[in-house]
């Protein structure tokens, strides 16, 4: 199933929801209870909730790194420009994002997700369009469309990006920050999807091992155990992990002399 796929059907699972029921109450908890919050302001069930909606929708969907997270249309359309992902007025597809201005007054008001496109019309599913979440239809560049937005969907998930961060194909430090903005993806995302990932990540060494990395003879006690990794780097070519006991930074080693896990493992030492 297309990424884009999985944002839609989310929404499609809402249809029907009305302001102040279940699911609208999940959907204000949801947006709260994921951090960091957008400009630090958490939601209440009064504020409109059209772009707490495709925001929630994003997250469900495992889709945040693409959809961004918001509650301000406007920002959040400076988010998409930012991003590198604005269209404005054009010919929209299945998936994309798409913002209203009501008012016609050059201010973005309304969001939603357009979920099919045909004969020049787009069909969208909306959140606080009527007091609840309903399917809607429009022309496609009607005058009350402001313009869309075109997620990465073929990026893929945060946990590709996070793997790819820990084998060192982005740096490190604002080497890695300015990388990724660049490729339209949030930093402050990966990095937390990172920092948790590191906080599991642990490494059996071979028995075979003879040396670390920098060239040091491995005690015998090390070899055969498993041990959290503290850091992952590319150096000269190879992927090393600094490996750790009790806290402790134990030393670097080649990725090649053991076996790297993402999940939780028992520690040995």
């Amino acid at each position: 199933m297309g990424m884009e796929n999985q944002l839609i059907k989310q929404a499609e699972q809402l249809l029907g929801t009305t302001t102040g029921d279940s699911k609208h109450r999940a959907l204000v908890q949801d947006y709260n209870q994921k951090r960091p919050l957008p400009r630090g302001y958490a939601v209440t069930l009064t504020d409109d909730w059209c772009d707490i909606f495709v925001t929630v929708m994003g997250d469900r969907a495992q889709l945040t790194t693409q959809i961004g997270r918001e509650c301000s249309v406007k920002v959040h359309v400076d988010w998409f420009k930012n991003q590198g992902i604005w269209l404005g007025k054009a010919t929209p597809k299945r998936g994309d994002i798409v913002t209203f201005d009501w008012e016609q007054n050059g201010w973005p008001d309304h969001i939603g997700i357009v979920c099919e496109v045909h004969q020049g019309m787009i069909d969208t599913i909306e959140g606080n369009t009527a007091l609840g979440v309903a399917r809607r239809q429009y022309q496609m560049n009607q005058a009350v469309i402001y313009g869309y937005a075109r997620p990465r969907y073929s990026r893929g998930d945060i946990a590709t990006v996070v793997e790819e961060v820990l084998a060192g194909k982005w740096g490190n430090g604002e080497d890695r920050r300015h990388r990724l903005a660049k490729a339209g993806y949030d930093y402050s995302i990966v990095q937390a999807a990172v920092n948790q990932a590191m906080m599991q990540a642990t490494f059996t060494v071979s028995t075979a091992t003879t040396h670390w990395a920098t060239g040091e003879k491995m005690a015998d006690w090390v070899k055969g155990q498993t041990f959290l990794v503290a850091e992952t780097r590319q150096y000269q070519g190879r992927r090393q992990y600094l490996i750790m006991r009790a806290n402790v930074p134990l030393g670097w080693i080649d990725a090649h002399l053991g076996q790297y896990h993402s999940g939780m493992h028992k520690i040995g030492g």
